[in-house]
Formats: C-alpha cells, sequence, structure tokens
C-alpha cells in the first residue's frame, strides 16, 4: 500500500495525506530528522527496493531523495541521530541476510557507507536513538536463531560498543519507543 495517515492525538482522529509516490512495499525503514519523515528501502513480494523519500506534513508533500547505495533490502533496522539519518542490516530478495552499515548525509542528500554492524548479520531487528547513540539489536541472524544482543553506534567518533542484551529470548521484528532518556 501507498496510501498514508496522520494521527492526531487531541482529536483522536486519523486523516489522510498524500500517498507515497513509489510502488507499495512492506518493510520498509523509517526515521524521522527535524520536522520531516523519511521513508525508503522494502519489499513488495518479488523485488527488493532502495529508493528514499522525505515527507515534509507542513505541505503534504514527498520529496524523492538519493536512492539508498547499498544492496537493496528489506526488514533493515534505521534510526536518525546528530541529524542524519542511519541504516543497516536487513535481507536481500535472494535472502542474503546483512550487517552492513550507512548513513544518510541530509545537508548533500548522499548516502555513505560506515564501519559495518558490529553483530551477527540479521534482519528484522530494531534500531532507536537514545542521547547521543543509536542503537541496533534483536533480530533473526541467518542461522535462523533470535537474537537478544544490543550495540550502540555514536557518530561523533563512528564507532559501535557492545551494550547489555535484552535480557529474556531473542526476538525478531520487535518495536521500541524513548521517553526521558529510556529506551522501552
Amino acid at each position: 500500500k501507498v496510501d498514508f495517515y496522520e494521527y492526531d492525538p487531541a482529536l483522536n482522529t486519523w486523516t489522510q495525506k498524500a500517498s507515497l509516490p513509489a510502488p507499495g512495499r512492506s518493510g520498509a525503514v523509517s526515521f524521522s530528522i527535524n520536522d520531516k519523515g523519511y521513508i525508503g528501502t522494502g519489499y513488495d513480494g518479488t523485488a527488493t527496493y532502495n529508493d528514499f523519500y522525505s515527507y515534509e506534513p507542513a505541505i503534504d508533500t514527498w520529496t524523492p531523495l538519493a536512492d539508498f547505495v547499498g544492496l537493496p533490502r528489506y526488514v533493515a533496522a534505521g534510526f536518525a541521530l546528530g541529524g542524519n539519518g542511519y541504516l543497516g542490516t536487513g535481507k536481500s530478495v535472494t535472502n542474503q541476510i546483512l550487517n552492513d552499515f550507512y548513513k544518510y548525509d541530509v545537508a548533500q542528500n548522499i548516502w555513505i557507507q560506515k564501519l559495518d554492524f558490529p553483530g551477527k548479520s540479521r534482519f528484522s531487528a530494531e534500531g532507536f536513538t537514545l542521547t547521543t547513540y543509536g542503537y541496533i539489536g534483536t533480530g533473526l541472524n541467518l542461522h535462523g536463531y533470535y537474537e537478544n544482543d544490543f550495540y550502540a553506534f555514536e557518530d561523533v567518533t563512528d564507532n559501535w560498543m557492545v551494550v547489555a542484551a535484552l535480557p529474556t529470548q531473542g526476538r525478531k521484528g520487535a518495536c521500541s519507543f524513548t521517553i526521558n532518556d529510556k529506551a522501552y
């Protein structure tokens, strides 16, 4: 599907907005930076994508951006950090499980390959931002095992570090949110 909706919690209503100007897909990556939303990659049942778009709610408009330069993929993990977007891990249309990692430089509209995600290659991992770090963890690895590990990325040093693992069984397709300097 390409239809797109805005939720207003004050009115408890959904309003249809401009549709994504691209083929419908599942397993896309999204993040928000300043007052814009970003979405790209994904799978439509036969093909994977590397296109990317920004959405500006103030004018209800989508803008095509530079294509993602890594292997087209779906069920990747992403987050925003330091005014830029990050995307890594995922699965290719040929079922290759990935651990590469990229930065989307908003100001220059370019993708830059960064240091690979240090954990096992995986897909359906979770990504989120907390304070000055971006995190990726959980997911399903290439051997079919659910991961519970987490890693933090710092864009200033361009480096990954191991952080505490999820203290339960691994999982894929998890979701997260952050409130008051805590992640859930």
